[in-house]
């Protein structure tokens, strides 16, 4: 038998090619999980061994919402609150603690309500939750009222809880002015390694979208 001419071999070839490419697109998987930072992993591996600071930002809020000035700590209905992904966010931080056994001994909140509700959310099955008005939001204050809680808070952070980890429940400008760190995200904590009468170290952040995509990486 004569081989075939040479363009139909060519045909051919290019056919069974493009047989092959089709095959390559119906078995990739659908999509694959990206790697995490390897520092979050690290950072929730030192989180169970107790010890740290852990600053939160309070979850996300109703951004429509003003709180109203003066401020009266007791009503809700006149503060920005959370909304329900806030909500979401508090409690999904709260189980990641717990379901990776990261000990906590102390929530210490600001009075605002948007602070109180993510403690409760998240941490209400740990041993002490108390509020603390060292705390409260700082923009808007007289600068030595100010100054004064900012000190406050940064000997927070630096002050090595007695056993667990220690959870602080703040406002963004609270950490920006203790530590220089400005915390943009709603609901993402912040860890941070005391150090008895020195600054704290920082040892990194996770966001309230991390949490989940961290799961399949430990």
């Amino acid at each position: 038998m004569k081989n075939p001419p040479l363009f139909l071999r060519a045909v051919n070839l290019i056919n069974g090619l493009f047989i092959v490419f089709l095959a390559s697109i119906i078995w990739v998987p659908a999509t694959i999980a990206a790697e995490p930072n390897t520092s979050q992993i690290q950072l929730i591996k030192k989180m169970k061994q107790g010890g740290l600071v852990i600053f939160m930002r309070h979850a996300s809020t109703i951004k429509k919402q003003i709180d109203a000035r003066p401020i009266d700590l007791k009503d809700c209905e006149k503060q920005r609150n959370l909304s329900d992904q806030g909500r979401k966010e508090a409690l999904l931080v709260g189980q990641s603690f717990a379901k990776h056994s990261i000990p906590v001994s102390e929530v210490i909140s600001s009075p605002f309500c948007r602070c109180k509700d993510t403690a409760e959310l998240a941490f209400n099955t740990f041993n002490t939750f108390k509020i603390d008005n060292n705390l409260f939001y700082s923009i808007g204050l007289p600068p030595e009222e100010r100054k004064n809680k900012t000190a406050a808070l940064a000997d927070m952070l630096s002050t090595i809880p007695v056993s667990g980890n220690r959870v602080i429940i703040s406002h963004t400008s609270n950490l920006k002015e203790a530590t220089g760190i400005w915390p943009q995200v709603e609901g993402a904590v912040y860890v941070f390694n005391p150090s008895n009468n020195h600054p704290p170290e920082f040892l990194g952040s996770i966001k309230p979208s991390d949490w989940q995509s961290l799961e399949l990486f430990l």
